[in-house]
């Protein structure tokens, strides 16, 4: 079993998080246009009793950002030709709907991936957590 936990905290504005074999969530910069992997080590839940996971430390909260954080049967779920959704795909997508708020970026995610799937049943999990920061005053 794999996890990503991610604490944003908006008093210190701060962003860490622990990796256990799931793969990296997405940092988009809305402001800068520039996407980050939130990497570091962690094995799978349940394989060594011993290990040890090491909380990852982000750089300082500011302006508006997205956490993206997914399974892979959003990124790999194929077409009729087989070819896979992509991270890459995933990251425009991210980057063309990052002006709504959280809850409509991530349907708008949702239905790239099944447009480009174009009725192709996804065989695999899809699980998706956008979560949008912003210092700006609502």
């Amino acid at each position: 079993m794999t996890m990503f936990l991610l604490h944003v905290d908006t008093d210190d504005k701060r962003v860490s998080w622990i990796r256990a074999g799931h793969d990296p969530a997405l940092l988009y910069r809305i402001t800068e246009n520039r996407f980050h992997e939130l990497k570091g080590p962690g094995l799978a839940l349940g394989v060594d009793p011993d290990f040890l996971f090491v909380e990852q430390q982000g750089g300082e909260l500011s302006g508006e950002q997205l956490f993206v954080i997914f399974t892979d049967g959003i990124w790999e779920a194929c077409d009729r030709d087989n070819e896979p959704n992509g991270k890459e795909r995933l990251k425009q997508s991210i980057a063309a709907h990052a002006h709504l708020d959280a809850a409509d970026i991530l349907e708008q995610i949702l239905h790239d991936q099944q447009r480009h799937l174009s009725g192709v049943l996804n065989d695999d999990d899809v699980t998706l957590v956008v979560v949008k920061y912003s210092d700006q005053p609502a």
